[in-house]
């Protein structure tokens, strides 16, 4: 696959002789095309193809906190957030058949990046607040790659439902974050990560790598 900066047929996208071409994010792609293709359906292809639905599931289900969260990382390897999702990620999906399949939520990275995390701490789930996750951090502005503005969040995903949410941000010098979710989250089960962001004059733009903070019933 190679990507199309110039070309004396200026952008263009479709297929072309023997390439494919489209356009994403700005950039001119394109790929030789293949007419025959091979499609094995032993049940090692099918349970590698089953792991790798269900992480672009969830890569879709994440897609808020991925966004942010691997930008960084995108960034510095020229590619794209979902990419460095889905290989991040591989070994956090297993399965033994097509029908079997196994998400580890506490391997799910949702953050990569050289800021410091923050160490998470006790988590309300709503006992104080109803439908409100409300989630306590050590302020560690002192320590080196950190500001005390630099952004701190959470993120909530309930399996059941297939749905996700990412909160507003809280600084890193405030020691709480907070997170309201929908009257249809009440009884259920969600996992939640956290991840730093880089808002000061030498953090700005940089991320943490995530924390998975754990999982409870929603009250």
């Amino acid at each position: 696959m190679g990507k199309i900066k110039s070309s004396s047929l200026g952008s263009f996208i479709g297929k072309i002789g023997n390439v494919v071409t489209w356009i994403t994010r700005g950039m001119n792609i394109v790929r030789i095309y293949t007419d025959s293709v091979a499609n094995p359906r032993t049940n090692k292809q099918q349970v590698v193809r089953t792991r790798f639905k269900t992480l672009s599931k969830l890569g879709t289900e994440f897609a808020d906190a991925i966004e942010l969260g691997f930008s960084y990382r995108a960034k510095q390897r020229r590619n794209f957030p979902q990419n460095n999702f889905m290989s991040g990620n591989w070994n956090a999906v297993s399965a033994s058949s097509p029908d079997d399949v196994t998400v580890n939520y506490p391997d799910i990275i949702i953050a990569a990046g050289p800021l410091e995390e923050v160490v998470f701490g006790q988590v309300d789930w709503g006992a104080a607040e109803h439908l409100t996750i409300t989630a306590e951090y050590t302020d560690n502005s002192g320590l080196p790659r950190t500001d005390e503005n630099d952004d701190i969040y959470i993120f909530a995903y309930v399996p059941m439902l297939g749905q996700g949410l990412l909160s507003t941000p809280s600084s890193r010098s405030t020691g709480e974050v907070s997170i309201s979710v929908p009257a249809g989250w009440s009884g259920m089960t969600a996992h939640l990560w956290g991840f730093a962001v880089g808002q000061g004059s030498q953090t700005y733009g940089k991320v943490s790598d995530s924390t998975y903070i754990g999982h409870s019933e929603i009250s």
